[in-house]
């Protein structure tokens, strides 16, 4: 979410996808003493200095979570597809 809103202001439509996001419903989910640790984890073995995947540290959040509550990812590129965790799209 942090890095949607980023994007947005460079391109000047922070309050659009703020309400899109907000419309949507997402729930924020806390960073807790576990879910740092298995972030780190998740720099470990999938970041740019570890893996191809090359996961940058924002990346691993995503990761964490997507690990944790068995969600499956929306990306594009190739660094999620080198990791275990599943995407959304067909061959992802």
């Amino acid at each position: 979410m942090v890095e949607s809103l980023i994007v947005a202001a460079r391109r000047n439509v922070r309050d659009e996808v703020a309400g899109l996001i907000e419309g949507l419903g997402f729930e924020v989910v806390p960073v807790t003493s576990l879910s740092a640790h298995e972030i780190a984890d998740a720099y470990e073995r999938w970041g740019r200095c570890a893996s191809t995947a090359g996961l940058n540290f924002g990346d691993c959040f995503a990761y964490q979570v997507a690990r944790a509550y068995g969600c499956r990812l929306l990306y594009v590129g190739e660094d999620f597809a080198r990791t275990d965790v599943e995407g959304v799209l067909p061959g992802r």
